[in-house]
């Protein structure tokens, strides 16, 4: 095995990668590849076993389920073989289950990672498990170093007194360590077994007091876990005397620290000798590469040293429990994650790049009728249909590959059949390279929610039928009562009127019949195109056609009509109903325009972003209140006396039945702005 992990100037180590999954040994593959690791692969248990002996190399990747021989079982015949025992063992396992972790470490495993498997995670773990078996192995090497040095001193009682001194302080140095990394490799709850670390590391490295204390504000409870030796003389920590003159965050800065020394103020050597500290070491601790505390040890012999091979071990057991800690923190993240994923009223599925379902939470079984373990294993195209058809599984799965979400709604098949109508979200979940590894489908049942809306728009129905038939008796009223007055004049004078005053009666009478004849003429315009044959079309061309249409006849009023293009975009769109919408805002303009010096109506086709593109029709005409704003697509509400109040009426809802949408912006005397937001037609 080689005796140094991977870096840009020494020997590249080797892994072994065992998995009957050929596409997890590519990824595992490629990612170790690229961090200038030797990668050796088997795709069974005996074939792993056979490269482990022959290869002999310095860490395995071992999964757990295996159709042949299970990673245990592996990992146990390894670590039964003198020339294998010594390597590192890593399980990959799909499953978080904690009885699998503590059989794991039973047969002698170094270290777990989850399936799937995070790059950066991967990456930081194996770099640590070489890093780990380095030491060991350099430490190893060092105790045998001792054990021939003792041999050769054995002649003076001199150096046979140094040499077993130096190798009791070794081995508790190892056996500390050792302790460290054996006890937080063992348990996942590191506050658990805190104290007993801090009195082992305080009795075997002969320290009065070890302490571990916190820094970081975002802490919500800050933590200072500390041990006494039996009767000590040390009241306090000496990183809170210290922290008097400067930050502990400032003072960890360059690494451990020992003292006092002749850079710290003349007080604190005092408050160091009231709080019987003659001598310390304070090592940073890190977790997700920031400073999170400190763990010291304080002790009352001022003869007391630190020398480097000390501080190197404890500093090494700094790092233990620094990553202990994050362990710790990123188990309870993914814990609370899982419990409001779990609580969520919506189903949420999580899938892998192609589309097979990985996970699905208990609201899953409300939605799709499926549970949670029928869901696992299927593809989300078996489980998301549409009625019509209209949903391309592969295809949506491409385009949120390129990193974009994507939202619509169905009718989806419930698992009995039965018909539902859903929103949904397909979010793709990036690595930390920025990468797609996976996506999260969030599905909302909507069909209570549309069945209510039905029930509002019915009771909203009758209102509005209300108020059209209270609208319509109102404007045949008028002159119904115009004409009766009329006839019963011309019936009672009919002999004694002269032919003038007959005509000038007849005259008012075609006049008042002529305005119900009209009003029955925009009645019957409102129902004109109830079914619409929606088609894709050109705006550009549909709105240059209309220009050319209508220009010369508005020029004819005095009136310039402006088209401005900014985009190329196809919607579905009647092109009969559109052009009656424009029509009637034409009309609606030319009448808003008669007291203006310079007439003008602009057009402007705009994209408003990827999904949509907006016509704006605007003039500069004498605008409307904000009063009259809110009133002007009710039927019959109209600001001119010879208006029907049904034009917009009719645009609004022509609009609303191609999918689109219309609002209205403008202020009294700075003319109005009409716009139509229109959906992008899909390629």
């Amino acid at each position: 095995m080689n005796d140094y992990i991977t870096t840009m100037d020494t020997v590249i180590a080797r892994i072994l990668l065992i998995d009957d999954d050929p596409m997890i040994l590519g990824i595992l593959r490629y990612v170790l590849e690229n961090e200038r690791y030797e990668v050796l692969d088997a795709e069974n248990g005996e074939t792993g076993l056979c490269l482990a002996e022959k290869e002999l190399p310095d860490l395995i990747l071992l999964d757990i389920n295996m159709p042949d021989i299970i990673g245990f079982e592996v990992c146990k015949r390894l670590k039964s073989q003198e020339t294998t025992r010594s390597i590192p063992v890593i399980f990959l396992t799909a499953t978080g289950q904690e009885s699998n972790e503590h059989r794991g470490f039973k047969e002698g495993a170094a270290d777990f990672l989850h399936k799937p498997i995070n790059k950066a995670r991967l990456c930081v773990r194996v770099k640590n498990a070489l890093e780990m078996q380095a030491a060991r192995k350099k430490l190893e090497q060092q105790a045998l170093d001792l054990e021939k040095t003792n041999t050769l001193l054995k002649e003076s009682l001199f150096v046979q007194r140094e040499t077993s001194r130096n190798l009791l302080q070794r081995d508790h140095i190892l056996s500390s360590v050792n302790y460290v990394a054996k006890s937080f490799l063992q348990t996942g709850n590191w506050e658990g077994i805190i104290q007993d670390v801090l009195k082992y590391l305080g009795e075997n490295i002969d320290s009065e007091h070890v302490y571990l204390k916190t820094f970081e504000s975002y802490i919500a409870k800050r933590r200072h876990y500390t041990w006494y030796r039996t009767n000590n003389t040390i009241t306090c920590s000496s990183i809170d005397l210290l922290a008097v003159w400067k930050f502990p965050e400032n003072l960890l800065a360059a690494g451990a620290i020992t003292g006092p020394d002749g850079d710290i103020p003349s007080f604190l050597w005092g408050e160091l000798e009231n709080n019987n500290i003659r001598t310390y070491l304070i090592l940073p601790i890190y977790v997700h590469k920031k400073l999170w505390g400190c763990i010291g040890f304080d002790c009352g012999d001022s003869k007391r040293s630190w020398n480097e091979r000390l501080i190197q071990a404890m500093m090494t057991s700094a790092d233990i429990i620094g990553s202990a800690i994050q362990r710790t923190i990123e188990s309870g993240e993914r814990i609370r994650l899982a419990a409001a994923i779990n609580a969520f009223a919506d189903s949420v599925l999580m899938t892998d790049k192609v589309g097979r379902i990985l996970y699905a939470n208990p609201a899953s079984a409300d939605i799709t009728g499926y549970a949670p373990k029928e869901l696992v294993d299927r593809t989300l195209s078996q489980v998301q249909l549409d009625e019509r058809n209209r949903f391309d599984c592969q295809k949506v799965l491409d385009t949120v590959s390129i990193g974009e979400a994507w939202h619509g709604e169905m009718r989806n098949y419930h698992k009995d059949g039965t018909l539902y109508d859903e929103d949904v979200a397909i979010i793709p979940v990036k690595e930390i390279n920025d990468l797609v590894s996976s996506f999260c489908i969030i599905k909302r049942d909507k069909t209570e929610k549309k069945r209510f809306e039905a029930i509002a728009e019915a009771a909203n129905l009758m209102d509005n039928v209300g108020f059209v038939f209270s609208g319509i008796r109102h404007e045949l009223g008028n002159p119904l009562n115009s004409l009766k007055m009329a006839i019963s004049v011309l019936l009672r004078q009919l002999d004694t009127l002269n032919v003038e005053k007959i005509r000038e009666f007849l005259d008012r009478s075609m006049g008042e019949i002529k305005r119900m004849e009209y009003l029955l003429y925009s009645l019957k315009n409102f129902n004109l195109f109830e079914e619409q044959h929606l088609v894709p079309t050109d705006l550009a061309t549909f709105l240059e056609h209309f220009q050319r249409l209508h220009k010369k006849d508005l020029l004819t009023k005095g009136i310039n009509l402006h088209l401005i293009i900014e985009t190329e975009a196809v919607s579905m769109i009647d092109e009969r109903a559109l052009h009656q919408v424009m029509l009637n805002l034409v009309t609606n303009a030319v009448n808003a325009l008669k007291e203006v010096s310079a007439p003008l109506i602009s057009i402007h086709l705009i994209q408003k972003n990827r999904n949509f593109v907006k016509i704006c029709f605007q003039d500069n005409g004498c605008g409307f209140s904000e009063q009259t704003r809110e009133q002007l697509f009710k039927p019959f509400f109209t600001t001119r006396a010879e208006g029907t109040g049904l034009g917009l009426t009719i645009v609004k809802k022509t609009i609303t039945s191609m999918n689109c949408t219309v609002n209205i912006e403008g202020k009294a005397g700075e003319g109005a702005c009409i716009i139509i937001t229109l959906p992008i037609a899909e390629s």
